[in-house]
């Protein structure tokens, strides 16, 4: 038996939470219910003081903090939530910029505060990184191509090349560099290289076996995978909103256990010792550093390949002592049987860049069922495997007159939400346009496109199906009216989608 223990204060805020090993995590809030502190006590320990100085944006995302051992971390947004710069001024720690292009895609990693860059990114007409390029002299060293819908047919890393074979009848990867794959009927890949990877499924589709490490894995009721059988029995907790929390053997003993600031992984304890652990502008962990010693000892180059395959520096530090520590991108944990990043619903495989599963959503996830965050991976997120959607802006102009317009859609451009009013003015009968009639009516392209990880499918939408039956559109809303700006806002947070998580995907990705 695992449990969870959750104090509230009187005002409902999360005052501690207390893991199954005795483990507790203290909270302290301001007046606006933001986390300003946090302290860790390990089960018979004392508190040790994870993080405070906590200050944050006026619309809510924190902007800097400092680590108990007076480490600062500051995390730079521009004015429109962009990420400018991460910087840890201290050696060892994580400190990068952030640059952008004219269509909103990020085009460079630079050192924070300079405008130089370090790296360079290209990307394709929908998107799509196609390049990784090093800053000074323009040298690819990792590019990609892509067919119509999405697939990726070749990738360079480095100096090797490799050829990517599709099916005509459908997306599932045939092979890579020669190296074939077969999947069953619904499109779940049962083989890599013949009996190098070899993978059983369960009853509901989830991945229930890695063969030749002889690992059988079990999922829980929310589809988490909570339980490893190989020599030995290990369990997984998660808290609601579905972020990793720990990992335990069959006595319970914490083995590792992440610590989290909202979506943002700081701090992990191992064999009782607490780590700080450094995010990057996505929740990616960058580098865990030892308090005492005051030095980073795991390292995820952000300059690495952008797709993942990089493997993690264990030893930075070089003291001969490697210190694992298995999560990746926002929502995954590598694991070591099946050589795939576990990524809640779906499991990862950064060598291709694509999930091992055609994702159960079908195709409201987009075209490529297989692709993971449209193929942008440095600028977009995916953390349950699942849907995103896409938040078009048109801001308000004076001439010719435009109050703005938001449309949310699916990846393939259907209407989710696109609520003008009949007549077209700041008053009128609700009505829903789809995509072609939406541009017709506000007459111009759209300002920017924004694409939005949605986490909770059935409650966004539920929360859609809510407003999309308001009667009436107003810019100054009262019973049973909308508008469309407060509509995508209202269906996002109830899908526990959220702006400041978003990635840009610049202004004409919707033509």
């Amino acid at each position: 038996m695992f449990a969870l223990r959750y104090a509230y204060t009187k005002a409902g805020q999360l005052s501690r939470l207390t893991y199954p090993d005795g483990t507790a995590v203290d909270y302290v809030c301001n007046a606006q219910g933001q986390t300003t502190e946090m302290g860790v006590t390990p089960a018979g320990g004392t508190r040790q003081v994870l993080l405070g100085n906590a200050t944050y944006y006026p619309f809510g995302p924190v902007a800097s903090w400092s680590y108990g051992n007076g480490r600062p971390m500051q995390r730079v947004l521009d004015q429109d939530y962009r990420p400018l710069a991460i910087n840890d001024t201290r050696s060892d720690g994580l400190s990068t910029g952030f640059a952008f292009d004219p269509a909103g895609n990020l085009s460079a990693l630079t050192a924070a505060g300079n405008t130089a860059p370090v790296v360079s990114l290209d990307y394709d007409a929908l998107g799509r990184l196609t390049a990784f390029k090093d800053g000074p002299t323009g040298t690819v060293i990792d590019g990609y191509s892509y067919d119509a819908t999405g697939n990726r047919l070749s990738a360079k890393v480095n100096t090797a090349t490799q050829s990517y074979t599709y099916p005509t009848t459908n997306h599932r990867l045939s092979a890579v560099a020669g190296t074939a794959r077969t999947y069953d009927a619904i499109g779940n890949t049962l083989s890599i290289g013949g009996t190098a990877q070899e993978f059983a499924y369960d009853a509901t589709g989830r991945m229930s076996q890695a063969k030749r490490a002889g690992t059988v894995v079990m999922y829980n009721g929310r589809g988490e995978q909570v339980r490893r059988a190989d020599k030995t029995n290990t369990y997984t907790l998660y808290d609601e909103s579905g972020h990793w929390l720990g990992t335990y053997d069959a006595n319970g003993a914490g083995l590792q256990q992440a610590i989290w600031l909202d979506d943002l992984p700081v701090g992990v304890l191992a064999k009782n010792s607490l780590r700080y652990v450094q995010p990057d502008h996505l929740g990616t962990p960058r580098a865990v550093i030892d308090p005492t010693r005051d030095v980073a000892i795991w390292k995820w180059d952000l300059k690495g390949e952008a797709f993942g395959t990089t493997s993690p520096d264990q030893d930075p530090d070089k003291d001969g002592t490697a210190f694992v520590f298995d999560m990746r991108f926002p929502g995954q944990r590598y694991d070591a049987a099946t050589g795939l990043n576990q990524n809640y619903f779906r499991d990862y495989d950064a060598g291709t860049g694509r999930y091992g599963q055609s994702d159960p959503i079908g195709l409201r996830g987009g075209f490529t069922s297989y692709a993971y965050a449209a193929s942008n991976p440095l600028a977009a997120i995916d953390s349950l495997g699942l849907r995103d959607v896409v938040v078009v802006i048109w801001r308000g102009q004076v001439y010719p007159f435009s109050v703005g317009h938001v449309f949310v859609g699916e990846t393939n451009g259907d209407v989710i939400l696109s609520q003008f009013p009949l007549p077209h003015a700041t008053h009128g009968t609700n009505m829903t346009y789809d995509w072609y009639a939406t541009l017709k009516a506000e007459g111009r392209q759209p300002d920017s496109v924004w694409k939005v990880s949605v986490p909770n499918d059935r409650a966004f939408d539920s929360g859609v199906e809510n407003l999309r039956d308001r009667p009436f559109w107003d810019a100054i809303l009262h019973e049973d009216e909308t508008n469309c700006s407060v509509a995508a806002y209202s269906a996002l947070e109830s899908g526990g989608g959220f702006m400041e998580a978003a990635a840009c995907l610049g202004p004409l990705i919707m033509r």
